[in-house]
């Protein structure tokens, strides 16, 4: 007989579909504190703060390493929730494998999720350049590139829970989405909210420096840019909260993903 997508056929917990937004968090929270999941944004932490703070390694390369370990962390909560919330995973060292297995089709996922975004600017600039006014354009951009961050947003989990490509993740986030839109809405809002807040602390605590930072996924020194007084121990702490605050909203994805659209594995 072939499975049908009830939650017990999918595997799922049923513990799974009765959470709330704040109980997914807390979920998500004690996810990133369990022994191996901790000991891995520990790992990943450590090598960026490495990489960051030597001045032998070129920004192109520290940016591209960074990158690479952001990846291979997010597909390693993304099957640890899998495994939390599923009957589907049992062992750790598959989580692994699996991830690593993920890894390629996770990094061309991302390409096409950057196209599709570099196309909406584009689009938008060139209509600005025929007729559009400036602060118009502005709005736009603003609102399309964040309404396509909203539906395409789990592709990651897409690849890495579910195995798919670099195309069908961005149909399955796309679907998903739809069903899960007051959560996702949420979870948006807090990311651009942590994104403001990142980077206007270090403003309010050190006046007069320039603290231009891209939080979610690279800090802006990977890019070869400094800015301040360079490396320190507070930009040491901002990779710590970072790093953290990525792990925690991959495994809200992850459980929202896993809830609304996993398909179960074979």
């Amino acid at each position: 007989m072939d499975r049908c997508d009830c939650v017990r056929c999918r595997g799922i917990d049923t513990k799974v579909v009765r959470r709330s937004v704040v109980d997914i968090f807390l979920w998500s929270l004690s996810l990133v504190t369990r022994p191996n999941v901790a000991f891995a944004v520990a790992v990943v932490a450590a090598f960026q703060i490495s990489m960051m703070a030597s001045d032998a390694v070129p920004g192109v390369i520290t940016a591209v390493s960074v990158f690479g370990a952001y990846v291979v962390l997010t597909g390693y909560v993304c099957r640890h929730a899998l495994k939390e919330t599923t009957d589907y995973v049992s062992d750790g060292s598959r989580n692994i494998l699996k991830t690593v297995i993920a890894v390629p089709s996770a990094v061309l996922s991302f390409c096409v999720f950057a196209f599709l975004l570099g196309s909406v600017v584009v689009f938008w600039i060139a209509m600005n350049e025929l007729f559009l006014p400036g602060p118009v354009t502005l709005v736009l951009i603003m609102v399309t590139g964040l309404y396509l961050i909203f539906r395409t947003m789990m592709f990651p989990q897409a690849c890495f829970i579910d195995g798919k490509g670099p195309v069908g993740s961005i149909r399955d986030s796309w679907r998903v989405s739809k069903v899960s839109k007051g959560r996702l809405i949420y979870l948006l809002v807090v990311g651009v909210g942590y994104v403001v807040l990142s980077a206007s602390v270090p403003e309010l605590l050190n006046p007069g420096t320039e603290t231009l930072r891209v939080t979610v996924d690279l800090d802006s020194y990977a890019l070869g840019v400094e800015y301040g007084q360079g490396f320190g121990w507070r930009m040491a702490l901002n990779v710590v909260s970072d790093i953290l605050f990525m792990a925690v909203y991959v495994g809200f994805l992850a459980h929202v993903y896993i809830e609304t659209g996993h398909t179960p594995e074979t």
